[in-house]
């Protein structure tokens, strides 16, 4: 499924700030989007997920404008995790939480349950079930607002910040799910200022700056760009800045 951008314009009521995209196109795989704190990431977030609209220009799905799609047939297409998980969650328990898309999408309740089931395993969260969210480690409340994404198992998934909070083992949790979710064909596109991590697991970026799309394209063709990676006033990985240091040929990525 394709998510592309036309000539997008948007800024918020009474700021100068702008973001602008005029052309991006989002295949199926993994992909992160990277920048220095206010480049616009997450106002490109939202206007992806639909959570507000474009001033100008398009954004489609398969051809279809976003903006046509009710609100179940976007909720079957499009998924997203905030970063403050806290901001998602309103259900007594985190069984619950997860349940609750598939039920506004009317899933049997056989298939329902099964779902259910097996998210919690995916995620780590079976012990917690009956838990109330709330009552949970920001850890694992990060783990149960990417659970709420995978339950309904749309084809275009959006995280904010999805490994803030992890430790090492829920992180290489996670990057196994966006993996696999990316081999099947979904569309997978993340926020993270971790370099470290999308050098060594997220083959393509889209690289903002002052809420401008200024590099698309593949992880390694950005990561081998030192004066851009400077430009987009982003660290290096620390292998790459420690060979630097040290007078030595930098890692060649891979991905």
């Amino acid at each position: 499924m394709q998510l592309k951008i036309h000539n997008l314009r948007f800024s918020y009521p009474q700021q100068q700030f702008t973001v602008k995209a005029d052309h991006l196109d989002l295949q199926p795989g993994l992909t992160a989007m990277i920048g220095e704190n206010g480049a616009g990431k997450s106002t490109l977030f939202k206007l992806l997920g639909g959570l507000v609209t474009t001033h100008q220009g398009k954004i489609t799905v398969d051809q279809q404008p976003l903006k046509d799609f009710l609100k179940t047939e976007r909720a079957r297409k499009i998924g997203l995790a905030f970063q403050d998980p806290d901001d998602q969650f309103f259900n007594s328990s985190v069984k619950k939480e997860v349940e609750w898309e598939l039920r506004q999408l009317k899933v049997p309740a056989k298939k329902r349950s099964e779902t259910v089931t097996a998210v919690l395993k995916e995620t780590n969260l079976s012990q917690q079930a009956q838990q109330n969210p709330y009552d949970l480690s920001l850890s694992d409340r990060k783990l149960l607002s990417i659970a709420t994404v995978l339950a309904p198992n749309p084809q275009i998934a959006l995280f904010d910040e999805p490994m803030i909070a992890l430790d090492w083992p829920s992180q290489q949790l996670v990057s196994h799910i966006f993996t696999k979710l990316a081999k099947r064909g979904h569309t997978i596109l993340v926020i993270s200022h971790n370099l470290d991590w999308v050098a060594q697991n997220v083959p393509q970026v889209i690289v903002m700056g002052r809420g401008k799309v200024i590099f698309a394209g593949k992880t390694r063709d950005f990561l081998h760009q030192p004066t851009l990676v400077k430009k987009s006033n982003l660290l290096l990985p620390k292998v790459t800045r420690l060979t630097m240091a040290l007078g030595i040929n930098p890692p060649q990525y891979r991905l």
